[in-house]
């Protein structure tokens, strides 16, 4: 197990990228993969496809995620590929994406899945994303994520952390205690945790805050490296604090919550 986290200029995905999708929903167009607004999403006009990405030059990728998706469960054949060129017939990098089982509740809330590219050749200019079988529906991503460094703490998080969902609602109560909810149908996930560590993990975390110019901008993390489930998130506060308990000895207490993608697509 290891937390893995990423600056937000890791994202090496954007507006310099030529992206050029099988088939694209003139509504959901390609620029929605990078916005850092996953209630906004790319679509795909057919249940399969694939979306080249031409980086202009070899770009390694070691940390690779899906923000939030309507992709069904196990869905076969979905696959990130590297290549030198844009050709696809046996490319270079070739990682099957395994898509996690749905969380439970209505509405069903997918689980954004990731891979560590980091020990295998993972610098090509040309990336392709592959929908090989057909999904339900028409495929809708909310973001794409291609980071350039895996970043890891230099101590690992200390037992007791917390991982938390919000569910939204609206609800009313009358002056006799009767109360009406409405279910909003969007959840938000939270995660926080404490870590002891050195001087040199301490300036490590110091260094990722002022990256994201504290809550301002959106970092990718995944809790547990041995678990399917990566998240965009925003530094929980707007306040860093550091207890300095002795020299080379310091205790951080951090958080982070999940920008939300709004309704199920």
């Amino acid at each position: 197990m290891s937390f893995i986290y990423q600056w937000p200029t890791d994202q090496k995905l954007g507006a310099g990228v030529t992206i050029t999708p099988s088939s694209e929903d003139a509504d959901y167009p390609r620029a929605n993969l990078y916005d850092s607004n996953p209630a906004r999403a790319f679509k795909l006009d057919a249940t399969s496809g694939n979306i080249v990405f031409d980086f202009g030059v070899a770009t390694n990728v070691d940390v690779f995620a899906i923000v939030h998706h309507n992709l069904d469960a196990a869905l076969a054949n979905v696959k990130i590929q590297g290549n030198a060129t844009d050709s696809w017939g046996a490319p270079t990098l070739n990682q099957t994406i395994t898509i996690p089982t749905y969380e439970r509740g209505s509405p069903r809330w997918p689980v954004n899945p990731f891979l560590d590219l980091s020990a295998l050749s993972n610098s090509f200019r040309f990336w392709r994303l592959l929908f090989g079988t057909a999904n339900s529906v028409d495929v809708q991503l909310g973001q794409l994520w291609f980071g350039e460094t895996k970043r890891t703490l230099t101590n690992n998080i200390s037992w007791g952390y917390q991982d938390g969902v919000e569910r939204r609602i609206i609800e009313h109560e009358t002056d006799y205690g009767v109360t009406t909810t409405y279910d909003l149908g969007a959840k938000i996930k939270t995660w926080s945790a404490e870590i002891k560590t050195s001087d040199a993990g301490m300036a490590a975390v110091e260094q990722w805050w002022d990256e994201c110019n504290g809550r301002s901008l959106p970092t990718l993390i995944v809790p547990d490296s041995d678990v399917n489930d990566a998240r965009l998130a925003r530094w929980a506060e707007p306040v860093r604090l550091i207890q300095r308990d002795f020299t080379n000895n310091n205790i951080i207490r951090f958080g982070w919550r999940e920008v939300s993608r709004g309704l199920v697509f």
